[in-house]
């Protein structure tokens, strides 16, 4: 996807991994079909083949199933943890803004740590 990262206030520049297609990035994420990393290539680990979108807040993502809409996975890329959440309760993640809907509450992502 990129081919090569330059440090703005360094200088420096350094080789990009290779991501397959399709790859989505925020500004320390990417996320291909199954698997997440760093830009520069750390922390790589594999994820479920779900459908999701870019990251929330550079490090929230929700997983629905792609052969039913009645699973969900949130996970925060930055601590490493992923939940379940209740299919029933049709959870969205508004990935251009700062919040998680679900069980009729809207949960502020910007006061997790």
């Amino acid at each position: 996807m990129h081919a090569e990262i330059v440090n703005a206030l360094t200088g420096e520049r350094r080789t990009a991994p290779a991501w397959r297609a399709p790859t989505s990035c925020s500004i320390t994420w990417c996320v291909s079909r199954d698997r997440v990393g760093r830009r520069d290539g750390t922390s790589m680990r594999t994820m479920p083949n779900w459908q999701h979108n870019a990251p929330a807040l550079d490090r929230f993502l929700l997983f629905s199933s792609p052969k039913s809409s009645r699973f969900h996975l949130l996970a925060d890329l930055a601590t490493g943890v992923t939940t379940d959440l209740h299919p029933d309760d049709s959870p969205s993640l508004d990935h251009l803004a700062t919040t998680l809907t679900y069980r009729k509450v809207i949960v502020d992502l910007t006061a997790i740590d």
